[in-house]
């Protein structure tokens, strides 16, 4: 993910209650990181009481109370001493990243459930009965171990295709044994050759039936 594309202010404004701060020290953290864009690399209780109708004390609590929270912090290594918004940006993109990971979570649920009902109409059309439980819970493992809907769905054709009694467990040593797969369609394969042999001979009865015309007695 590109952090750098995330808004600072659109995300403090949209969790800060959830850190623990008020509107007051908001305010501060705002302005803040406004007087840093705009160039100053200290920014100091004095500084704030110009911008705003706190006072210098006031102002100093905040700043000291944000210290503690460790969402401010003072950069003595540099020459001059710089005012760091960095701990308060990555708290922030760590509470994004983890309610946008709690949201994919959610959507790929979904997907998953969808996906689940899915088969279960799929299998259930093609061999005229209701799943077990037990068989339902197959779905859920398959998918688990990678296999997609359309691998599932084929491996249940190749399977009835083979002339075989189709079954969960048939399909499940279909998807893990690519030899049982192959073996499947052979057997379908041959099955398919052997009706069209068949189909062919009963042409060429058809067609080699001496026909009587109506007309001759």
């Amino acid at each position: 993910m590109n952090t750098s594309a995330v808004d600072f202010q659109y995300l403090l404004l949209d969790y800060y209650k959830d850190l623990g701060l008020d509107e007051k020290e908001l305010a501060v953290l705002l302005m803040v990181d406004h007087l840093l864009k705009g160039g100053n690399s200290l920014v100091t209780a004095d500084l704030l009481s110009l911008k705003m109708t706190l006072t210098s004390e006031e102002a100093d609590r905040v700043l000291v109370g944000l210290i503690r929270k460790k969402y401010i912090e003072y950069d003595t290594s540099a020459t001059p001493m710089r005012t760091s918004l960095a701990p308060l940006r990555a708290a922030l993109l760590a509470r994004f990243k983890a309610d946008l990971s709690a949201e994919r979570s959610s959507l790929n649920k979904m997907e998953r459930n969808k996906t689940l009902s899915a088969l279960t109409a799929y299998f259930e059309k093609r061999l005229s009965r209701p799943l077990s439980p037990a068989e339902l819970d197959a779905f859920g493992a398959w998918l688990d171990d990678g296999y997609s809907e359309s691998e599932i769905e084929d491996a249940l054709e190749d399977l009835l295709a083979s002339g075989k009694r189709a079954s969960i467990k048939g399909v499940d040593r279909l998807l893990r044994s690519p030899s049982a797969k192959q073996d499947a369609r052979k057997q379908a394969a041959s099955a398919q050759e052997k009706k069209w042999q068949k189909d062919n001979e009963d042409l060429q009865r058809i067609l080699a039936t001496k026909w009587v015309d109506d007309g001759d007695d």
